[in-house]
């Protein structure tokens, strides 16, 4: 994707979209803002884009409540989201307690405000700058001013506090990763399992040999609650590879 992020692409060509519309409306009938939460009137983008229309205008009549509605995921959501849906690849007959599951675990990592929080620098960011540092400059003294800067309304954190996005993903992955496997595996055992685990209790108690079917039996259960399990994978395919031989 970044060999497409360049001033020739259309999409990114800021100065190339302002001249169009000027071009299209005029630049008198044209207001161009940079999008910058600590200049908006009252700290609100819609009061602030109504006094652009007219700074008279009265706003008391308006609902202006916040509230939110399918937010996008933050890099740390989503790489904490991903762990989630990777961690459980189960068959279907699991399949609507692992989705009531995932979507409960969903939604308390969703509450957590340190996912949301901090800045997170994305990877090659000082490439893009650089390739758009002409461009916006002209853009900037174009239509705002020669004393306008995007690199003046970068407000940077102390030290310390930024860190690169691929980095911070992975460490969240990584954790989620690690727990979700203890989570309550129930509703793993059906009814077929029980039986399963009955049947071989009574046999030992009656002193009867346990067979590698048996075997099998009781390691695709372990695979059934542990999925991840590299052990467990590769004895189970042992115990197939003999019995199907």
């Amino acid at each position: 994707m970044l060999e497409n992020v360049v001033p020739a692409n259309p999409r990114y060509d800021s100065l190339g979209l302002a001249d169009n519309w000027s071009g299209v409306f005029g630049a008198g009938n044209c207001t161009f803002r940079l999008y910058d939460r600590d200049a908006f009137f009252a700290g609100d983008i819609r009061q602030d884009f109504l006094r652009s229309i007219s700074p008279s205008l009265d706003c008391d009549g308006l609902d202006m409540s916040l509230g939110s509605k399918n937010e996008s995921l933050t890099g740390l959501q989503a790489a904490a989201y991903l762990a989630i849906n990777r961690s459980y690849q189960l068959g279907d007959q699991y399949k609507l307690h692992h989705e009531a599951w995932c979507k409960g675990t969903k939604q308390r990592l969703s509450q957590v405000g340190s996912l949301k929080a901090g800045k997170i620098r994305i990877e090659n960011g000082d490439t893009v700058s650089e390739r758009f540092a002409e461009l916006n400059r002209e853009f900037l003294s174009k239509y705002f001013g020669p004393s306008n800067s995007l690199n003046s309304r970068v407000k940077l954190d102390p030290e310390g506090t930024t860190f690169m996005q691929r980095d911070v993903e992975g460490i969240v992955y990584d954790i989620v990763e690690a727990l979700v496997p203890a989570a309550p595996a129930t509703g793993v055992v059906d009814e077929a399992a029980a039986d399963m685990l009955r049947d071989i209790a009574i046999a030992i108690e009656n002193g009867r040999s346990l067979s590698l079917r048996d075997a099998w039996s009781l390691m695709a259960l372990a695979n059934r609650i542990r999925p991840t399990g590299d052990k467990i994978k590769e004895k189970l395919a042992a115990y197939e590879a003999i019995l199907n031989a």
